[in-house]
């Protein structure tokens, strides 16, 4: 039975006599249940929302682990490029060198060799 008003008319119909103190305890009865109905349903929304949230923050987290990951993996690949154009550097300043020694000498067809391999031009 829905409400209070139901069981009544349903005693009355009956002609059941009912005492009052059941019939109060009755009608607390149901007015807590459909106090506790519209709890029950704030809770499933408030939950619903919550759910929501966590799934907004799970997608954001994982974007930010993407973008970490992308961030690390540029990173490494700068300090390695660093490292190579170092290591050019390293050998054209030598090259250099060797080249600006001989020119000195008067070896300019050892100088010019010399700078065509350290730029790869063999």
């Amino acid at each position: 039975m829905k409400d209070i008003n139901e069981v009544l008319s349903k005693l009355a119909a009956a002609r059941v006599g009912c005492p009052n103190f059941v019939l109060d305890e009755l009608e607390r009865l149901y007015n807590e249940a459909e106090e506790n109905g519209m709890a029950t349903a704030l809770l499933e929304a408030d939950l619903l929302a919550t759910k929501k949230e966590l799934a907004e923050r799970d997608r954001t987290i994982a974007q930010l682990q993407d973008m970490d990951r992308l961030h690390t993996s540029g990173a490494k690949q700068l300090v390695q490029d660093l490292h190579t154009l170092r290591v050019n550097r390293d050998k054209l300043q030598e090259a250099l060198e060797q080249a600006q020694y001989h020119l000195r000498e008067g070896y300019i067809i050892s100088a010019e060799s010399i700078v065509d391999e350290a730029l790869g031009r063999e």
